[in-house]
């Protein structure tokens, strides 16, 4: 089934109506594509649970690098699928391999901006607990911790297309921050109600089923109940992100193109090219 793109500036349920669609024609393709590196990651999950009673060190693999190349793949999959060409998974996964270390640096300097943007934040909880008496602490980190949302809700919006930045522009690290910067620049209002719906989908199809599998669990009585709780939450947390990273990407990917279309004429350049590539006569010349 080929997917016709919409060039033109879309409404945010415009947005998610195309994301879903692309989504559920080629569901196989992008669940299969996070799987691939994902199952191997649950494995070694259960693994150093079994061997080590923790998952601290496949945890930190899978959050730096293995999301990093899939997010990549999937932002060069739905692309082209989005534009109507055509792309093979491997190719596609030697793409985003070739860019992985672009990405792992920029995420790496996002990672400093957060650190020194929360930083006063944790100073301030610290001080707080360190001199406020019993009946006020709590009150006051509970207003810290939600001031924190601030600065998460800003760095979420206005670095939102660094992935789409590096592996469909080819721009290097800091290049990618600037660029992904420029895009959100008059939109922030807009992009920020489509970054917080994404993260409540995310953590509705991540988080939720966790706890609901837990609190089952619990409600049975079922023998060994720490042991089984902790590998299921494993494993259907896993499962949950295999559903959401792709309409995850396909809605941030087809948001960047709305940028793009809205502020920089994409799709005039797209045609643009499109025409240039052609015969003349196929141009009605």
């Amino acid at each position: 089934m080929q997917f016709t793109p919409r060039l033109q500036p879309q409404s945010i349920g415009d947005i998610f109506d195309a994301a879903v669609r692309l989504y559920r024609t080629h569901f196989t393709t992008f669940f299969g594509i996070v799987a691939v590196v994902l199952v191997p990651m649950t494995i070694f999950k259960l693994l150093g649970l079994y061997l080590w009673n923790s998952t601290s060190f496949v945890d930190l693999v899978q959050n730096f690098l293995v999301t990093n190349l899939a997010t990549g793949v999937l932002a060069i999959v739905i692309s082209c699928l989005y534009l109507g060409q055509s792309i093979e998974i491997s190719a596609a996964y030697r793409q985003g391999a070739r860019y992985i270390w672009r990405m792992l640096v920029a995420s790496f300097a996002l990672g400093l901006l957060a650190l020194a943007i929360f930083l006063p934040f944790f100073l301030c909880i610290v001080g707080v607990v360190v001199r406020s008496s019993d009946s006020t602490t709590l009150g006051l980190v509970s207003v810290i911790g939600l001031l924190m949302l601030v600065p998460i809700a800003w760095l979420l919006t206005r670095y939102v297309f660094i992935t789409q930045a590096i592996v469909l522009e080819q721009n290097r690290p800091i290049d990618a921050l600037k660029r992904s910067w420029q895009l959100t620049r008059n939109s922030f209002g807009r992009i920020l109600m489509v970054v917080v719906a994404v993260s409540l989908l995310t953590y509705l199809l991540t988080t939720i089923p966790a706890l609901l599998l837990n609190w089952v669990l619990t409600l049975v009585g079922m023998p060994n109940l720490l042991s089984a709780a902790q590998i299921a939450s494993i494993v259907v947390t896993q499962l949950g992100l295999m559903l959401a990273m792709p309409i995850q990407l396909a809605i941030y990917t087809l948001l960047y193109y709305d940028m793009r279309v809205r502020h920089e004429a994409y799709d005039l350049e797209l045609l643009s090219s499109q025409l240039a590539g052609m015969p003349r006569a196929e141009q009605g010349l």
